[in-house]
């Protein structure tokens, strides 16, 4: 169990720690709160309403995640899947297989954007360099909102929630039936969730922000200091 956790937690860790490569001193909304690229309209602190789609595509405008974001949308459909243990004392552990399976069901949407982004390979093995590239593509002011120790907070955040969930114990117990190996995959499946979600989460809030002071910040001032006004 313990090299469960321990080789979740640090490839958990990657893409946060990726940031600090390309910014010097930090770096990142699906998941557990944001929906990057959302339908639903967002409203900031000034009640001005954008649609989530647009304020995405604001912000990556220019970017080289510009275009792959889309089309990675377009190829990874979101579903919604939800697996829990047969019953709460239930004795019998899932063999690799069901495991990777039930991950798959319930996660398929995140590991298909992270592929279709090249930000994994078809293992899972996370691609540092790519994922470096495009961060390194978006607007340095957005950039200067996104820190690698939110990122890292969120991340940390999620990897235990989801070691603490019914499914993860149940892993957790029966891991000694799993090969090191077989452990792995799946930690680098979760991880993979856990560091997309809170790269979306993050970048979904820094949005927002960049938005609000690059934009309609500048544009109210204009208005209220316009002549006549």
């Amino acid at each position: 169990m313990q090299l469960f956790i321990s080789t979740l937690m640090i490839s958990a860790l990657m893409l946060s720690g990726a940031v600090d490569a390309r910014r010097g001193s930090g770096y990142g909304g699906r998941g557990g709160g944001g929906r990057s690229g959302s339908s639903e309209s967002e409203e900031n602190e000034n009640g001005l309403c954008i649609d989530g789609t647009t304020l995405t595509a604001a912000c990556l405008f220019g970017s080289t995640l510009q275009q792959k974001m889309a089309e990675a949308a377009l190829n990874c459909p979101e579903t919604e899947h939800s697996w829990r243990p047969r019953g709460r004392n239930s004795a019998k552990c899932p063999t690799f297989d069901e495991i990777t399976v039930k991950l798959q069901e319930r996660y398929g949407q995140v590991g298909c954007m992270l592929k279709s982004l090249g930000w994994a390979n078809e293992t899972y093995d996370a691609q540092t360099a790519i994922y470096e590239a495009d961060v390194a593509s978006l607007n340095p002011a957005l950039l200067e909102n996104i820190t690698a120790e939110a990122i890292q907070d969120c991340v940390n955040n999620k990897v235990n929630d989801m070691t603490q969930s019914r499914e993860g114990q149940l892993i957790q117990r029966c891991s000694s039936n799993y090969t090191a190996e077989e452990l792995a995959v799946v930690a680098k499946i979760i991880s993979g969730v856990a560091g997309f979600q809170c790269f979306r989460e993050t970048f979904d809030t820094a949005c927002k922000t960049f938005i609000d002071t690059t934009y309609v910040q500048p544009l109210i001032a204009s208005l209220v200091l316009a002549p006549g006004k």
